[in-house]
């Protein structure tokens, strides 16, 4: 028994158990480059093992080969303007037009037109 010997005692022990998850962030919400769910340092410690070995494995997609990307906030920081920002962030692959749209509050067809050169 993980909740308790006694079945009534590890019933009440167990809903209350998942109760306090469905109340938790999502660990999912965490995940970079589709793999990693850690902090920064973990993180880094796994791209160098993965630069150490030099192996292209072809079982590794090359998108969870890839270190992080920035996060929509840092890409934004960094350019000169909203248009700028939505193109850079097509740029590295990681974000859909979805995601990018709900960063910069717009349409997703508006960053379609953007990354077309529509403006």
């Amino acid at each position: 028994m993980h909740f308790a010997e006694q079945r009534s005692l590890a019933q009440t022990r167990y809903a209350k158990f998942v109760a306090e998850g469905i109340k938790a962030e999502s660990p999912w919400s965490n995940l970079k480059g589709q793999v990693y769910l850690g902090d920064e340092h973990f993180v880094q410690r796994m791209q160098a093992c993965m630069q150490a070995d030099k192996r292209d494995d072809i079982q590794i997609p090359a998108t969870q080969r890839r270190p992080p990307q920035l996060t929509l906030q840092e890409i934004e920081q960094a350019a000169q303007d909203r248009n700028a920002a939505i193109v850079m962030a097509h740029a590295t692959g990681a974000y859909s037009y979805q995601q990018i749209a709900s960063y910069f509050g717009v349409h997703f067809t508006t960053v379609g037109r953007i990354v077309r050169g529509g403006g």
